[in-house]
């Protein structure tokens, strides 16, 4: 492996991916951006909005290189809209500051040694996400081949949603080749776009945010860098929460956007991926039922036109990838149905419910995080901080998600002990993230020096 030349890949595409979403970004948010948090924050959207768009060519073209140079001009085109149109907007996306600069790169850096310098060796890794990307390369694109149907390789769950393959099969493809390493790359452009999402989390700088990124990131642990979705599914998922959670308080167009965006790209990179955005979905029901003060600021549907095109770019990948795998017979292996109620009963009168929640609540380690929030949110009342409703929104969706995993693993046709045993603790790190997501919110309005601060956070002249 060439080190440099692998660097210089990574760092051409991150740029590429953001320049394919940036007329996104600035759809959605037309006014000038004053705030530094707000900048990485439409970065960050643009970033989202570009891994959709590259995800929906890639499930609509038949080659790669068509997927490429598609991108390509798509990134070009979207560029030389914004300098004609909104150049200072433009130039005002990067400038979010040295201080977030600086994080970011520590961040990202700090796992690009384990991504790019481990080889692939996880079951996961190889078996699924990688040897579909390698089919994708092999085959120079997403189209049907014997591959896809050959039963023996029913192991590789060829009906998983393709986001990160695709991305991995781009890489090898611009490299040349194929082998356990160039194809990681596509980690990391997977992983920047989350941690400039975290930085316009935060107006200033403070130890709510470094509780966040600690806890997500380094709650991780190997799956960060070895290869398996669930992490980057987390992230994705816990980062479109905080920004809905906080455009349930603002009704800022801004925060809507990037939270749909943040959750689309979620929604296509694992199939526990759809049941977070159906969570998500009744979450925003629930809150909307029994919150006047919601209903009332979110009354109004006449959003800008980014805000949409935000929305609703990742159901087009989404659309087609469920379109081609009708197409191709590609079933999944949990069987859910009518068969899976039935199961639900049997693994309930077989007892099986308390090993169920052994294995999700405490060894997940969900239940104390859970418990971390309440703690907190109790500590906040007792100082009489003022905290937005909102924040107990991403542990909503927590438990919502916790509820329907308990479904699923009752549910599933394989044994339950070995199921929990061999995914558990993957599948709820979304729940463990959306608990400590919550508790960051708390943090964060006990950090506040006023509630003032929370209502002007968009005034011009502000720039922390």
């Amino acid at each position: 492996m060439q080190t440099a030349p692998d660097f210089i890949w990574v760092f051409l595409a991150l740029p590429l991916v953001a320049a394919m979403g940036v007329t996104v970004a600035l759809l959605a948010q037309p006014e000038p951006m004053h705030l530094r948090s707000d900048k990485a924050q439409q970065l960050a959207l643009a970033c989202a909005a570009g891994l959709s768009l590259n995800y929906a060519l890639g499930t609509l073209l038949s080659e790669l290189r068509w997927v490429l140079i598609a991108g390509g001009a798509i990134a070009a085109a979207s560029l030389a809209w914004a300098l004609a149109r909104q150049p200072r907007a433009l130039a005002g996306l990067l400038a979010m500051g040295w201080i977030r600069w600086l994080l970011s790169a520590a961040l990202v850096l700090g796992a690009a040694g384990a991504i790019l310098f481990e080889p692939l060796q996880g079951w996961d890794a190889r078996s699924v996400w990688f040897f579909s990307a390698r089919r994708i390369f092999f085959g120079d694109g997403l189209v049907a081949s014997p591959g896809w149907t050959n039963r023996a390789y029913g192991f590789s769950h060829g009906d998983y949603p393709k986001l990160l393959p695709l991305l991995a099969a781009q890489f090898a493809h611009v490299w040349g080749l194929w082998n356990e390493f160039i194809p990681k790359a596509s980690l990391l452009v997977l992983l920047a776009p989350v941690v400039i999402a975290f930085m316009g989390l935060a107006r200033r700088i403070g130890l709510s945010l470094l509780f966040l990124a600690a806890g997500l990131l380094l709650g991780t642990k190997e799956f960060l860098w070895n290869g398996y979705a669930d992490t980057y599914l987390c992230l994705y998922a816990v980062v479109g929460m905080l920004y809905l959670a906080r455009w349930l308080s603002t009704s800022a167009p801004l925060d809507l956007a990037c939270g749909g965006a943040f959750l689309g790209v979620a929604g296509n990179l694992k199939n526990e991926g759809l049941l977070v955005v159906l969570c998500v979905g009744a979450g925003l029901i629930a809150w909307f039922c029994v919150s006047a003060s919601a209903r009332s600021a979110q009354r109004s549907l006449r959003w800008p036109a980014g805000v949409w095109i935000a929305l609703l770019l990742p159901c087009l990948g989404f659309i087609a990838w469920t379109f081609t795998k009708q197409q191709w017979q590609l079933a999944n292996d949990m069987e859910i149905g009518a068969g899976s109620a039935v199961r639900v009963w049997q693994r309930l009168q077989e007892g099986r419910l308390p090993l169920v929640a052994q294995s999700l609540v405490v060894q997940s380690g969900a239940g104390t995080a859970a418990a971390l929030f309440l703690g907190t949110a109790l500590l906040a009342r007792i100082l009489q901080t003022t905290v937005p409703a909102s924040a107990a929104f991403p542990a909503l969706v927590a438990t919502l998600y916790s509820a329907g995993m308990f479904l699923v693993y009752l549910g599933t046709p394989h044994d339950v002990a070995w199921h929990l045993a061999t995914s558990a603790e993957r599948t709820m790190m979304l729940a463990l993230f959306a608990y400590l997501g919550s508790t960051f919110l708390v943090l964060q309005a006990m950090e506040s020096p006023s509630p003032a601060r929370f209502a002007a956070i968009r005034q011009p002249g502000l720039n922390p």
